[in-house]
């Protein structure tokens, strides 16, 4: 009986500075108050953001791969919507393509960086595919040069005169021509002075008159001196001095 009174006290004692509170803290049995959930550090929510990119890139990495593995033209269809409606998200995986895909998936690459594209960021990857060694992927790569602007001449003026494809050079020619741009007509005379393909030479004449306004035909010789009567001007306009500025009278 005495023990039992004597636990009892002690706790009639103990129980006022419980409830008080501040004296001591409660113990790990009686459970601390929950801490308010903390928001996502930087570091977490740029963790969470690479993740979510990753993913993105292998569904369209899986998207390339039915380019290769199905003859199923509706699951193909499926995968080219997929990199379409992800670009500029999908670029990287199209990048990827034009060094290690089918023919068909860089094709299909170059299309969607020449359509959706710009010059800055794809002309020179869309450019090296015009030494690719399946001709129609260079086909493609001169069409994507043609959406991409003027600034892929200089690929193109390097890639015509080693084409072996007459199409391609006839396509790659009439680029010239939609450009609309005179700097070209050099280029045209000299691919004219060595084409031997009487269709290339067509798309030949035909661009040098529309971008000349001349109709000099097929006619080597006299496209070489109009090219050279043209050089000689731009040169004197060159030369010549400046009219110097008229200041305006004042009243």
């Amino acid at each position: 009986m005495e023990r039992i009174f004597f636990f009892s006290w002690y706790g009639l004692l103990c129980f006022p500075l419980a409830a008080a509170g501040g004296e001591h803290p409660p113990s790990p049995a009686q459970g601390a108050p929950a801490q308010a959930a903390l928001p996502p550090s930087n570091d977490q929510a740029t963790s969470k953001e690479q993740t979510e990119e990753e993913k993105e890139l292998e569904r369209f990495r899986e998207a390339v791969k039915l380019f290769g593995s199905t003859q199923d033209v509706k699951v193909v269809v499926g995968a080219m919507d997929v990199l379409r409606k992800g670009f500029p998200a999908s670029r990287p995986v199209l990048v990827e393509c034009l060094e290690k895909a089918s023919p068909g998936a860089k094709c299909f690459a170059l299309q969607v960086l020449g359509e959706q594209g710009e010059a800055a960021k794809d002309l020179q990857v869309v450019s090296k595919a015009l030494r690719d060694s399946t001709k129609r992927v260079r086909l493609a790569a001169v069409m994507a040069i043609r959406r991409l602007g003027k600034d892929g001449f200089p690929a193109l003026k390097a890639y015509l005169p080693s084409e072996p494809e007459p199409n391609n050079r006839k396509m790659a020619i009439k680029t010239l021509q939609v450009w609309g741009d005179r700097a070209a007509i050099p280029l045209l005379v000299q691919l004219l002075r060595k084409e031997e393909e009487k269709t290339v030479r067509n798309f030949l004449v035909t661009a040098l008159e529309v971008l000349s306004g001349k109709n000099l035909g097929d006619n080597v010789v006299a496209w070489e001196t109009y090219e050279s009567d043209q050089s000689i001007q731009e040169q004197a306009k060159i030369l010549l001095p400046k009219k110097p500025e008229v200041e305006a009278t004042k009243p």
